[in-house]
């Protein structure tokens, strides 16, 4: 979690620098605060494909997953020019939940709950996943 702190402090940083946005102390603290618990999902994600992966293909398959998610979760691509399929797809996936919680705080609309929920059932799914794979890893060693 400390790892992901400067990226989303430099992304504010010129955010407000560059772009010039405005926002009060509150809000750029609320925004902050989702954005970096809302990577608590990725977090998992990326202890699962490490302990999943071997150590070559760790990096490219982390780079394909996160590029995915990125994509489908209207990251790089807004969910609203998906096709409609897609679009409601990307409501189940964290990397939409994170852009939107985030914005949420940002215009003032606050948490969505069924976000909380998605972000909190990845967290616990892909947490869950990891914890059986270490015990079965333990019991190897």
């Amino acid at each position: 979690m400390l790892v992901v702190l400067p990226a989303l402090l430099l992304v504010f940083g010129v955010a407000a620098v560059v772009e010039g946005v405005d926002l009060g102390v509150g809000t750029w603290l609320a925004a902050l605060l989702t954005a970096w618990l809302s990577v608590l999902p990725f977090a998992a994600v990326g202890l699962l494909i490490g302990m999943a992966a071997t150590p070559d293909t760790a990096q490219s398959t982390s780079t394909v997953v996160m590029l995915l998610f990125s994509i489908l979760g209207g990251v790089l691509i807004p969910a609203q020019v998906l096709p409609a399929a897609l679009a409601s797809a990307a409501r189940f996936l964290p990397s939409y939940w994170i852009v939107a919680e985030t914005l949420g705080q940002v215009s003032g609309a606050g948490l969505d709950a069924g976000g909380v929920l998605v972000l909190l059932a990845w967290l616990v799914a892909v947490g869950a996943l990891v914890i059986v794979r270490y015990r079965r890893d333990a019991l190897r060693v």
